[in-house]
C-alpha cells in the first residue's frame, strides 16, 4: 500500500493450496475376508493408517462395526457424528480384538457374523476421506438337527433336519453308507 506522502508498506503472503484428500490404508486385514477366508482365530489385530502431505490431517477415526454405511458421505456423517467412532491421535493404529464364538455381543470382543472396519480421515482444508472392509467371524463349524430318523427300517427313509451357522450354510450333503452285512 502507498499513502499520498509516497510512504509504502509491502507485505508478503504465502498460500498453500491442498486440492487432495488424506489418504487412507488399511493393512490388516488387506482385503475382504469372506467365505473361507473368513476369521477363525482367537484373537486378530486390525491396522490402519492415513497420510496427508499437503495441509495435514485435522482427523482420523476408525470404527469396527456391523452398522452398514454404503456410501462415502454416510461415512462421514455417522464418523463426524462420532458415535461409536474411535478418534486416533497419530497417523496410524494396530488394534487387537478377541474373537468370540456365537453371535451374543460382549463389550470390547467381536462375535461371529458379517462385520466391517471403517476408516474415516480430515485434512485442515476439511477434504475428507473414507474407506471400509468386510469381514467375516466364523469360529464354529455349522450345527446339524435331524428330526426323527428309523435307525432300523425295511422302508423307504426321508431324511429331514436342518442345518445352521451364524456366516450361513454354503451346502448340505448327506451320504448313505449301508450296514456292513
Amino acid at each position: 500500500a502507498k499513502d499520498n506522502a509516497g510512504r509504502e508498506t509491502k507485505q508478503d503472503y504465502s498460500i498453500f493450496c491442498d486440492t487432495e484428500k488424506p489418504a487412507l490404508s488399511i493393512t490388516n486385514p488387506d482385503s475382504d475376508l469372506t467365505g473361507e477366508k473368513s476369521l477363525s482365530v482367537s484373537n486378530y489385530t486390525f491396522r490402519g493408517s492415513v497420510n496427508d502431505s499437503g495441509s495435514g490431517v485435522q482427523s482420523f477415526k476408525y470404527k469396527i462395526s456391523q452398522e452398514v454405511h454404503t456410501a462415502d458421505n454416510d461415512m462421514v456423517t455417522s464418523a463426524e457424528a462420532g458415535t461409536n467412532w474411535e478418534t486416533v491421535t497419530t497417523s496410524s493404529f494396530s488394534v487387537p480384538k478377541e474373537l468370540i464364538e456365537g453371535t451374543t455381543a460382549q463389550t470390547g470382543k467381536i462375535h461371529e457374523g458379517k462385520w466391517y472396519l471403517y476408516l474415516y480421515a480430515k485434512d485442515k482444508t476439511g477434504a475428507t476421506a473414507t474407506e471400509k472392509r468386510l469381514f467375516w467371524v466364523d469360529k464354529k463349524s455349522p450345527a446339524l438337527t435331524f428330526d426323527n430318523i428309523d435307525s432300523v427300517t425295511n422302508q423307504s427313509v426321508v431324511v429331514k433336519g436342518t442345518a445352521s451357522d451364524a456366516t450361513g450354510i454354503k451346502d448340505v450333503a448327506v451320504k448313505i453308507t449301508p450296514k456292513p452285512d
